[in-house]
């Protein structure tokens, strides 16, 4: 039983503008398709080491419409706490609130039941093991399974996706340089309770941590939570960016290259 790195979430308003944005900056994007029930679509970044940043905006369907008037109603709220909905007001509330930006994230479990079971004995409470699923711009269908914490600042989970995904060819090749996902930045309210639901998640202790810092190693990957009080720089440029606040950082490429008014509010931590 595995859980590691998978993705980030990026909501995007205009999700051809952004796509273009993208690969202005040297960023090679691949359509992703339209989610289950039509209320989303997303676009894909994948890279080297196997994880990826998801583009993903609301669809003016019908669906999309009557989860905007929930929203606008104050009735959405209601399933923020649904065992059964609560995937989707975390996903579609965010993307309804936040401007342009990072709002999630996401692990990989290869053993999504045995995962689940774990993670709510470690006493985090969990939605519904819920059926998701995209088709294709080919016209095929991907699906997996997803959950996740109640708590807004942790990750969702997934299964992997069936059938198992081919990369169209040169689809993790960036002529930015970049190679991968090499941290997760997260600023944490209240840090040591932070610390303990992601030592509980991850069922591991973190690899580093102090007063103002905790980091949690999965090989060359970190998970980096720190006290907002004490980070009032790292503080500036992730607020508002995000329900969690998160920030990312690259391997390979130059970070300092890109033009920020490209990247719709995705923050790169150097």
């Amino acid at each position: 039983m595995s859980i590691h790195f998978d993705h980030v979430v990026q909501v995007v308003k205009d999700l051809p503008q952004a796509c273009k944005d993208f690969e202005s900056q040297g960023f090679t994007v691949t359509q992703g398709g339209v989610h289950y029930k039509g209320i989303s679509k997303n676009a894909l970044v994948f890279f080297k080491d196997g994880s990826f940043l998801e583009l993903l905006t609301l669809r003016k369907s019908l669906n999309a419409r009557f989860l905007r008037l929930l929203h606008k109603s104050k009735l959405f709220k209601k399933w923020q706490y649904s065992p059964k909905y609560g995937v989707a007001y975390r996903f579609y509330n965010r993307a309804i609130e936040q401007s342009d930006g990072v709002t999630d994230f996401c692990l990989l479990v290869d053993d999504p039941q045995s995962s689940y079971e774990r993670i709510q004995k470690e006493g985090i409470f969990l939605t519904q093991m819920l059926s998701a699923g995209r088709k294709k711009p080919d016209g095929s269908r991907v699906s997996w399974k997803m959950f996740a914490p109640y708590i807004a600042d942790l990750p969702f989970m997934r299964s992997d996706y069936s059938p198992a995904s081919s990369l169209p060819e040169n689809a993790t090749t960036h002529s930015n340089g970049i190679r991968g996902i090499g941290a997760i930045h997260q600023l944490a309210l209240d840090f040591k309770d932070s610390l303990t639901k992601y030592q509980s998640l991850l069922n591991k202790e973190p690899d580093y941590h102090d007063s103002k810092l905790g980091i949690f190693k999965e090989g060359d990957f970190e998970y980096k939570i720190y006290r907002a009080s004490s980070n009032p720089a790292l503080q500036k440029q992730l607020s508002g960016k995000g329900i969690g606040l998160y920030g990312l950082s690259f391997t390979g490429g130059d970070p300092n290259s890109f033009d920020q008014s490209k990247l719709h509010g995705l923050q790169i931590v150097v």
